[in-house]
């Protein structure tokens, strides 16, 4: 199962604002750290099968690999 962790896993909202206008990409990946979880999309996780193989996706830059694992 492919899971994406923006938005499913992590909550963006605080940054949300580096979209709009200029769209400072660098800033909002930049902010991910200070992401909280998403209750409704890790208990969702939880509830597949022990079997079921989960794979975590995201469009994060590899700069910041070690601050997402």
């Amino acid at each position: 199962m492919l899971v994406d962790i923006d938005g499913v896993l992590a909550d963006s909202d605080h940054r949300q604002h580096l979209l709009e206008g200029s769209r400072n990409w660098a800033a909002f990946f930049a902010a991910s750290p200070g992401d909280g979880p998403l209750l409704a999309g890790i208990t969702m996780v939880d509830l597949f099968d022990d079997d079921t193989v989960v794979i975590l996706v995201s469009s994060r830059p590899e700069s910041i690999h070690d601050e997402t694992v």
